[in-house]
């Protein structure tokens, strides 16, 4: 769905349909799980939970209303919207909320800011179209590789290398943003080669 909605954003410039579909495949998540979603008496869903959605909604909010905005007040909102992945994590640690529901929440969402944010560097005009295969990589990894390679039935996994490469991809697609300088797409070139490593590492470990 993404990659179709991705696709004609590329021909047509719209949004909305990407939107659309990336809201769709999130409640989706969710409503095959209300039991695993609803589990906390005093917030509804745990306050981990709360902050991926705020952090989905945000995204959502900034791809439709944003793009006319001053770049460096995109680039200042997308690093809150980053730094919140760590508040999430930190939450559902220390509550003892931690699911599997959650981490495919997390996950999508962390696809989603990569997809979008190279949507917005497209939309200002900061980068040409070809940034966006960083954000599609993850939905051609779920879609081609998973699969084959994993057992559905759990977590991806992580390690802290993978995550020190996903904190490195995030702060190189917010950096655009700051960036006043000409050569900063040759920085983006080596944030390419950076997502296709990672993903390349995550089909290699899980055939491990």
């Amino acid at each position: 769905m993404m990659l179709a909605g991705t696709t004609l954003f590329a021909w047509s410039g719209k949004v909305w349909p990407v939107i659309a579909l990336g809201m769709f495949s999130y409640l989706e998540l969710i409503l095959r799980n209300p039991d695993a979603f609803w589990i906390d008496q005093r917030w509804g869903t745990t306050r981990a939970n709360w902050v991926t959605l705020f952090r989905h909604d945000g995204l959502a909010i900034l791809l439709l209303f944003g793009y006319s905005w001053h770049p460096w007040i995109l680039g200042s909102i997308l690093t809150i919207l980053a730094l919140l992945d760590i508040l999430d994590g930190y939450w559902a640690r220390i509550d003892h909320k931690s699911s599997l529901l959650g981490g495919y929440l997390d996950k999508e969402t962390d696809g989603l800011f990569m997809l979008y944010s190279g949507m917005l560097l497209v939309k200002t005009q900061l980068l040409p179209p070809w940034i966006l295969a960083i954000g599609l990589l993850r939905y051609l990894y779920v879609l081609l590789a998973l699969p084959w390679i994993q057992d559905r039935s759990k977590p991806e996994r992580r390690d802290p290398v993978g995550r020190t490469i996903a904190v490195l991809l995030m702060i190189g697609m917010i950096s655009p943003f700051f960036m006043a300088f000409s050569w900063y797409h040759w920085v983006m070139v080596g944030v390419v080669a950076l997502a296709i490593f990672s993903f390349a590492r995550s089909i290699f470990r899980s055939l491990a």
